[in-house]
């Protein structure tokens, strides 16, 4: 994958870009843990997942999505970075925007996951449209090129993970 300035990125930085996306995560985690006990701790919880706005644990379907969605937030920022070194038809202004709207999507929703926002099923309604609507213009954009084509297979994962995370609201409702 190119850098902004042609050059591949290494293995090293693409390594540091997943480690800082997960740190991200862990640290949204510890905030709504830290929010829900009332500032009294300081420390993260013993487990790995984390309780939702009840108390309860986040469910191993919601931190998939979470996950999902931090999957596709990357995809697309390295996407983005490649159309735009590849130029002509893959920097087509519309194109762009596409993969920024939903790179920006995916990390709102999962920070309204990772925060127990009782809006999550809204977010996650709207991403997978925006994720499906992706994944199709990169489909469009790229026969035969490897990097379109894992960008709409992770825009296609995304997408269904969160319309099924807003069918389930929808069921509860």
């Amino acid at each position: 994958m190119p850098d902004v300035n042609g050059q591949e990125l290494s293995t090293q930085m693409l390594e540091c870009i997943r480690m800082c996306s997960d740190c991200h995560r862990a640290c949204m985690e510890t905030l709504v843990y830290c929010m829900q006990q009332g500032g009294r701790h300081a420390h993260p919880p013993e487990t790995h997942t984390m309780p939702d706005t009840l108390g309860h644990d986040l469910s191993t379907e919601m931190l998939d999505c979470i996950r999902m969605c931090s999957d596709c937030h990357r995809a697309c920022m390295e996407t983005l970075v490649y159309c735009m070194q590849q130029g002509g038809r893959h920097a087509e202004p519309n194109h762009l925007r596409l993969l920024m709207d939903c790179a920006q999507i995916c990390q709102t929703s999962a920070d309204f996951m990772l925060r127990g926002s009782d809006l999550h099923y809204a977010t996650c309604a709207a991403c997978a449209e925006v994720c499906q609507r992706c994944a199709d213009d990169c489909e469009r954009m790229g026969r035969g090129d490897n990097r379109m084509a894992a960008c709409a297979e992770e825009c296609r994962r995304c997408a269904e993970s969160c319309r099924h995370m807003a069918a389930h609201h929808a069921m509860r409702a």
